[in-house]
């Protein structure tokens, strides 16, 4: 579903902040391959972007600085985690050094971006020097809808608190925005998830008391926070940081909303002293953007109340305001869009959005069905393309495989598996010896592949296997699209985010009757019930890849599809949804204008 809303620059270019644990240097899942398009994107469309992200510290420095204003690796010393695992404290507490503080003190944001409950440490670590530039969660992925036990109760109060703290979230498809709605906003952030907010309060309250208090800090947030000291009085003497002025210490016992909101150390309650009283921005900064910022008392990202010692404490600014987080579907990257795709899929696929206009018959091109088709013919692979853990599910390929092999089916169909097995934990490992002793002529491939060389697999692969049940979105199955490779992926009601994109028979035809697509109304991608027994999937898999002339139009449609939608739409549409955020906290705060912590004034 591509988004209805007129895609438009702003007329200013905008100074962000992007945050994100996984970035360029060791990238190892969907996370961070989307992190770098979103940045690249936004930096082609003008904006100068300053990214914060950690990197192992074995890894070497890549040469593309993907168009960012700056980049900045914190070196960590865990990697190829995306769970409560991950080295989010280790990257918070390194976000806090002063070369980094200082830099983006200088920097002067307008905007945050916070890839992820993963960087929310982080993005409070570094918000005293940040002159109240709102904060916008873009939530990849929604972890605890696949976290467990401890890791579930840190990560869903993570996510909550995300929430809470941000003009704005973003999702990458509307099953994870129901899912947000119904099971993380406003709820309590128990156990894990308070000890993480209370530890990022004391953080902030060592950095208040000086290099004094650092000398006793027990926790990495206390670390990190006294650490940073000396960056926000560099800053603040130099005239860089206004946030401060009135920041006070935090009850973490408030609630989990309240102490998370805590953690970044915004209580001034009374704005910046750049927000001067006639309510006109300081004449130091006059440019003014078309994105304004938001409507709040403190003239930063945070609102204080008065307490009983007169320093204040703080809650989230928006809590006030629910919100419903926004969709934002990922485009296909700019990498892999730039590969030719196989020309007889091409062809068709031009062939049939001419046709849908002139209403002529499909048959008047058969040549061009019968180069398609042949294309698809050759094409041996049963892929399966996801990272091996078990979120991603990939022993369903497996089992599916293996029901295959029991019936004769792969030798009979001349079906030849492929995994993509990179990883070599036990997990892996296993998955690995199944495939083989299944089908000994499985293709695994056990080392990083780029994206030309994924091309060329996609271009050999007749359908791709995308196993889980729920993926928050799924670049793979627009990748394997974009190279004329149709993909099998459940039947959840989009609870696979690229079927929002890519669409089954039945919601193709829907959008086509209604006017909403340019869509001929056939599928784009096949749906089915993957969690029926792997014997009916092997039989329905086996269907399909007899059904040369369905595969190809499919796989025809879904590559023009997957090339509709690329990362300059993407960026552009971002900023838009930040654009209407900030117009609504305006207009809910009952104020026409607004003041920033630094000086901008509306």
């Amino acid at each position: 579903m591509l988004p209805p809303e007129a895609l438009h620059p702003v007329a200013t270019a905008l100074r962000i902040l992007f945050i994100s644990l996984e970035f360029r240097a060791g990238t190892f899942s969907g996370n961070g391959v989307y992190a770098c398009a979103q940045v690249r994107a936004l930096a082609a469309a003008g904006h100068k972007v300053f990214v914060v992200s950690a990197a192992p510290a074995h890894a070497g420095k890549p040469e593309d600085d993907l168009g960012a204003h700056r980049i900045v690796e914190v070196p960590v010393s865990s990697w190829h985690r995306l769970d409560a695992g991950a080295p989010w404290r280790e990257f918070a507490a390194g976000a806090s050094d002063p070369a980094v503080t200082q830099a983006v003190a200088a920097f002067a944001p307008q905007y945050v971006f916070g890839v992820d409950w993963s960087a929310l440490a982080a993005v409070r670590a570094l918000a005293p020097y940040t002159r109240g530039a709102p904060y916008v969660y873009l939530n990849y992925r929604v972890f605890c809808r696949t976290a467990a036990g401890d890791d579930l109760e840190l990560v869903r109060g993570l996510e909550s608190a995300a929430m809470a703290e941000a003009l704005l979230t973003v999702a990458l498809s509307r099953s994870d925005v129901d899912y947000l709605v119904a099971h993380v906003a406003g709820r309590a952030a128990e156990g894990a998830g308070v000890k993480a907010g209370a530890e990022a309060v004391e953080g902030v309250e060592a950095a208040a008391e000086g290099p004094a208090a650092a000398e006793g800090a027990e926790t990495p947030s206390q670390a990190a926070g006294a650490k940073a000291t000396g960056a926000r009085e560099a800053a603040e003497a130099d005239g860089t940081n206004g946030t401060q002025n009135g920041a006070g210490r935090h009850d973490a016992s408030a609630g989990s909303a309240a102490a998370a909101a805590a953690a970044n150390g915004h209580g001034n309650g009374h704005g910046s002293s750049h927000c001067l009283e006639n309510g006109k921005g300081h004449a130091a900064h006059a440019d003014v953007t078309s994105v304004a910022p938001p409507a709040n008392v403190c003239g930063v990202a945070y609102i204080a109340t008065a307490g009983a010692n007169g320093k204040g404490t703080c809650a989230a600014p928006y809590a006030h305001r629910p919100q419903r987080p926004k969709v934002l579907l990922p485009a296909l990257r700019e990498d892999v869009r730039q590969l030719q795709p196989p020309l007889g899929l091409a062809r068709l696929a031009e062939a049939l959005a001419a046709l849908q206009h002139s209403q002529q018959e499909l048959a008047a091109e058969a040549e061009v069905v019968a180069g398609a088709e042949a294309e698809v013919a050759a094409r041996p692979y049963l892929a399966c393309v996801v990272r091996l853990s078990p979120e991603k599910e990939p022993e369903r390929f497996v089992e599916v495989v293996e029901a295959m092999a029991a019936r004769g089916l792969l030798a009979r169909l001349g079906v030849r598996p492929l995994l993509l097995g990179a990883a070599n934990d036990e997990y892996a490992q296993a998955l690995k010896a199944r495939l083989r002793a299944a089908a000994p002529d499985a293709l695994i491939l056990e080392s990083f592949v780029g994206p030309a060389q994924l091309a060329e697999l996609y271009r050999a692969t007749r359908l791709n296997f995308h196993p889980p049940a729920y993926d928050a979105y799924g670049m793979t199955i627009v990748e394997a699209a974009s190279q004329g490779a149709p993909s099998v992926v459940h039947d959840g009601g989009g609870a696979v985010g690229a079927t929002d994109l890519l669409r089954g028979g039945a919601a193709a035809a829907a959008a086509a009757n209604s006017g909403r697509s340019s869509s001929s109304g056939s599928e784009e991608v096949f749906l089915l019930d993957l969690t029926a027994p792997a014997g009916e999937v092997a039989e329905a898999v086996a269907a399909l890849w007899g059904d040369v002339p369905r595969l190809a139009a499919t796989a025809a449609r879904a590559l023009a599809r997957a090339r509709s939608w690329d990362e300059a739409a993407n960026a552009a549409q971002l900023v838009a949804l930040v654009a209407e955020a900030q117009r609504d906290a305006q207009k809910s705060s009952g104020r026409g204008g607004s003041c920033r912590a630094d000086g901008y004034g509306l």
